[in-house]
């Protein structure tokens, strides 16, 4: 399906629908109409919308933290990084301008004299290299011309970039500090810096400034930072602690290390001695495990790791409740092949926060969400801002690297469609759904003369896959996922409730509530109050009739067994 550009035909050429009139006196009309007011809002509406989710498409690459800015000078790409700029004619993506810009931060004499060291005494950043050169030489086309590969990525690879993108992240919003670049280059200093990295970037994707905590004169036990949330004010005092292991991150194979058997002991002493640190506001800890991946059951564990967490709230002497986020990346372990990585999040001395948690009042859920609203959104940014950023303008990478051969689906666009007698007409998208199993977009179409159509377009791979990463801005404009009761996710649908009835008047609420055994009692409430009472309500009763229905559907089948 091609989509119609406005200066695809010229005026006095036969109009493509096969009227054989000229097409300034057939659909070119549509054009040169005067707009009504009813069009030019419909216009101004659509471009506010699919401005909007352009926005929602960078942040979900880049977080949010401030943009990337990027243009072309001439030939070359140029993209600032603070108060600077890096620029070349070979970036076709954010992960070629990594590469670039990595190199540029550790320097040329500290690379050139780590790459001639052999395998196995050089840095570990040089070891990733190594492996990416190698693994780009074996299945990347050896050709000159400048074109967009795609890979799976790999342990080393995503490592490599990884670490770019951290120190990308907060050179772009902060500054970096020249102690922690030392840092990185000295290998046995290396492990803690590049996870503290990885959480100061983690903090700014999400939407915090941070501030370097000084510890020169606290014989380090002050914390890595303190981050302020944009929106809330609130502050909060950052620890992050890497558990160390043979044979990782240059740690020595003989060296003394934390031994895998013990992760319910390694997770402890981590709390331990973050906990230690001197804090001056609420406490938000890091802890990576650094484990092998060994598919459920090391996920199992992670798990495990966060209830020793809760239980030992009353063994440790803290009084200082703390958020705690356990990571586990298996980067190290695979090098050569794909890696995992896997988040828990669990509350210290916080027993109404945390994903183990379970919510049986939708009212407390609602509250105590509240309450940590913060904390909320940035265990959110963990998972949807880890992914690296590929285009520079924020565009969904699976359709503006495409071959070009497919006409994007957007909301409002006009497009060539075959009638019943096989001639092209012209119609406007107006909404679609993506059908993942047939690998088409049934979408609506509105034709001359304002008559709508249902018409079957077939998806790429790449659409499909920008489909799954981006559901909610597919078709150009924002288009939020309901949650399905269906998966048990009566949390989402509450939310999803929520966003919509939280903007209604109370007015609107109390006529929705009328029947309510309490309403003389609501009448006096304020609006948000009636919003939760209002959206837990219709939770329940569609919790209700799911259960109703499943029950049904149970006798059924027994019936039919018997």
């Amino acid at each position: 399906m091609m989509q119609v550009k406005d200066d695809q035909y010229a005026r006095n050429e036969l109009c493509h629908c096969g009227s054989r009139k000229r097409y300034k006196h057939c659909h070119g009309l549509i054009k040169e109409e005067v707009p009504s007011k009813d069009i030019w809002e419909q216009e101004r509406q659509l471009a506010l919308q699919r401005q909007e989710a352009k926005q929602i498409n960078r942040s979900t690459q880049q977080g949010d933290g401030k943009p990337i800015l990027s243009f072309m000078a001439g030939d070359k790409r140029v993209v600032g990084i603070g108060q600077r700029g890096l620029a070349s004619s070979k970036w076709c993506t954010m992960h070629d301008f990594f590469r670039s810009y990595l190199q540029d931060m550790l320097g040329e004499g500290w690379l050139k004299i780590e790459r001639s060291r052999p395998p196995g005494r050089a840095h570990p950043i040089i070891d990733w290299e190594r492996s990416m050169e190698a693994y780009e030489k074996k299945h990347m086309p050896n050709t000159k011309e400048r074109k967009v590969s795609q890979l799976p990525m790999t342990g080393a690879v995503e490592s490599y970039l990884q670490l770019a993108n951290n120190l990308f992240q907060i050179e772009n919003n902060k500054e970096i500090q020249a102690t922690m670049l030392n840092r990185l280059k000295h290998p046995d200093q290396f492990q803690g810096a590049f996870y503290e990295l990885s959480v100061l970037a983690s903090l700014v994707k999400a939407g915090f400034e941070i501030e370097y905590e000084d510890a020169s004169g606290a014989s380090g036990k002050r914390c890595e930072c303190v981050a302020t949330d944009k929106i809330s004010g609130r502050k909060y005092t950052v620890e992050a602690k890497s558990v160390h292991r043979r044979g990782l991150f240059g740690v020595k194979k003989n060296g003394r290390s934390k031994s895998d058997k013990k992760f319910h002991k390694d997770v402890g002493d981590q709390l331990r001695e973050a906990l230690k640190k001197q804090s001056d506001h609420p406490r938000i800890i890091f802890i990576e495990m650094n484990l092998p991946w060994d598919g459920d059951n090391r996920l199992t564990k992670i798990e495990a790791c966060g209830k020793a967490v809760v239980e030992k709230a009353d063994a440790l002497p803290s009084t200082d409740p703390a958020m705690v986020f356990i990571t586990n990346h298996t980067h190290q372990y695979n090098l050569d092949t794909q890696s995992s990585r896997a988040v828990v999040v669990v509350g210290f001395k916080m027993p109404d926060f945390g994903r183990e948690v379970l919510w049986h009042d939708l009212e407390k859920y609602y509250y105590a969400k509240k309450k940590y609203a913060d904390l909320e959104s940035l265990a959110i940014s963990l998972d949807k801002h880890y992914s690296l950023p590929v285009t520079f303008d924020g565009d969904i990478p699976e359709l503006a690297l495409s071959d070009g051969n497919t006409s994007r689906l957007l909301v409002g666009s006009r497009y060539e469609l075959p009638d019943e007698q096989g001639n092209i007409i012209i119609g406007t998208l107006e909404s679609g759904i993506v059908m993942e199993s047939w690998k088409k977009a049934m979408c609506v179409m509105v034709v001359p003369p304002n008559q709508r159509i249902m018409v079957s377009v077939p998806l790429t791979d790449a659409e499909l896959l920008a489909h799954q990463k981006y559901p909610d801005t597919f078709f150009g404009i924002l288009k939020p996922i309901v949650a399905n009761l269906g998966d048990g996710d009566y949390l989402g649908l509450f939310d999803s409730f929520m966003k919509t009835y939280i903007k209604s008047t109370k007015e609107q609420l109390l006529k929705l509530m009328s029947n309510h055994p309490d309403i003389e009692m609501l009448r006096n409430a304020d609006q948000e109050t009636l919003a939760v009472k209002c959206c837990a309500r219709l939770v329940y009763s569609i919790f209700k009739r799911h259960q109703e229905d499943l029950s049904k559907q149970t006798v059924v089948a027994e019936s039919q067994v018997v």
